[in-house]
């Protein structure tokens, strides 16, 4: 049983990154107030992902029709 849960984490398991993070303080796009960043991608922080407006797709960041 152990070698079956061992072999499931080995395939589903999140990817190791090819390159080292970037970790740093970085100001989250939405509020602004400074957060902890893992890497240079994440920009918005973890409680403005958990805010509806950021699961609704606030009109904000929608792009605007030309």
């Amino acid at each position: 049983m152990a070698d079956k849960v061992s072999r499931y984490r080995r395939h589903h398991s999140k990817p190791i990154a090819d390159m080292p993070g970037d970790r740093r303080e970085r100001p989250c796009l939405m509020c602004r107030k400074s957060f902890l960043s893992e890497w240079i991608g994440e920009r918005i922080c973890r409680a403005c992902k958990g805010s509806s407006r950021w699961r609704e797709g606030d009109r904000l960041f929608q792009r605007e029709e030309l």
